[in-house]
């Protein structure tokens, strides 16, 4: 079975409300990584904006195609509908904590539908929302409520 790598970096973090060991126990995680970007604040979840300047931290797991599939479908990612998708899915270059470099997977914001967002100046959700403290419901920005199951 073919294996692909994915960085995540909010709501699919250790610590997050859909963290990948417990969403996708048999993901293997490759460990800490960061990646070039800015990561901004959509009230429960956050959004990567790959274009701007700064430094998004998150984690590496190493997936098989049927979980890329649900994480297509958690982030509303449609390869065939990219005027339709909230996250856009790229290929990216990432660096591990031992300084060497993986291509994953990263999912990134569709500006059509959340805009400008307030940016997170440490570019690490799980801390921030930490600093937050209560987060707010998280709804898609259709209004739909998402699922904590997703």
């Amino acid at each position: 079975m073919s294996e692909d790598h994915v960085f995540v970096y909010g709501t699919l973090r250790r610590g997050g409300v859909r963290e990948m060991p417990r969403l996708l126990p048999r993901c293997r995680d490759l460990g800490s990584a960061t990646l070039p970007g800015r990561i901004h604040d959509f009230g429960a979840y956050p959004g990567l904006r790959l274009d701007e300047a700064g430094l998004v931290h998150g984690e590496i797991y190493s997936v098989d195609p049927n979980a890329l599939a649900l994480l297509d479908d958690i982030e509303r990612f449609f390869p065939d509908d990219y005027e339709a998708s909230y996250y856009f899915r790229h290929r990216v270059t990432a660096t591990l904590a031992d300084d060497s470099l993986i291509e994953c997977w990263v999912y990134e914001f569709n500006p059509k539908y959340y805009g400008k967002r307030n940016p997170i100046s440490s570019g690490d959700w799980i801390t921030h929302a930490a600093a937050k403290g209560s987060l707010p419901e998280e709804k898609w920005p259709d209004g739909r409520e998402i699922r904590k199951s997703e």
